[in-house]
């Protein structure tokens, strides 16, 4: 057990977190982000997050692979960061971690760098259907944009996801679905 506290505590004590040079994000003061695209997120990306160890969770797997991009390969590094992850923050920090660093495709880096491309909004401003719209791209960020056909398919499905949570009624998924279908998926880049 002292062997693990060891690897995990070098990689953990810091307070602030660089990627790629693109984003420098504290973990411990999470920016807001609007609990439909949060909810978007978890159903596109891991619908059990709230209910299960972090640890053991895709969206914590994919902050480690942000954090750590030279462990991508080594799988006991990364539980063991997933971990150190787990029994450091919060639910609610570890998904603003993803949110904040996650790529969204034609070089945008964080959800709220999306919002501004695709909509020109900030990510508070967002609605629904562009809440499941950005949460869609987390699955083919290279290819989302553009494809009218895949984001349509990969929104119905988000939203699909959220009626079977709970989170959305039967209404707002078909007032969705409509919205995205009516959209233009183009997108310069950020």
């Amino acid at each position: 057990m002292r062997r693990l506290a060891l690897l995990i505590i070098p990689f953990f004590s810091i307070g602030t977190v660089s990627i790629a040079q693109q984003v420098v994000y504290s973990p411990t003061d999470p920016k807001p982000f609007p609990s439909i695209l949060t909810q978007a997120v978890i159903a596109a990306e891991d619908p059990s997050f709230q209910s299960r160890g972090l640890w053991r969770s895709p969206i914590t797997a994919q902050v480690v692979r942000l954090l750590e991009p030279s462990k991508q390969t080594n799988h006991l590094d990364q539980l063991i960061d997933a971990i150190g992850l787990d029994w450091k923050y919060s639910h609610t920090q570890i998904l603003a971690l993803y949110l904040n660093n996650a790529y969204f495709g034609r070089g945008c880096y964080g959800a709220p760098a999306a919002a501004m491309a695709l909509f020109d909004k900030s990510i508070m401003e967002i609605d629904l259907s562009e809440a499941v719209t950005v949460a869609s791209l987390l699955r083919r960020p290279a290819g989302g944009y553009g494809d009218d056909v895949y984001m349509q398919a990969a929104a119905n499905q988000v939203a699909s996801q959220m009626l079977e949570m709970g989170m959305i009624n039967a209404e707002q998924q078909q007032q969705v679905i409509k919205e995205v279908s009516n959209r233009n998926m183009t997108l310069s880049g950020c």
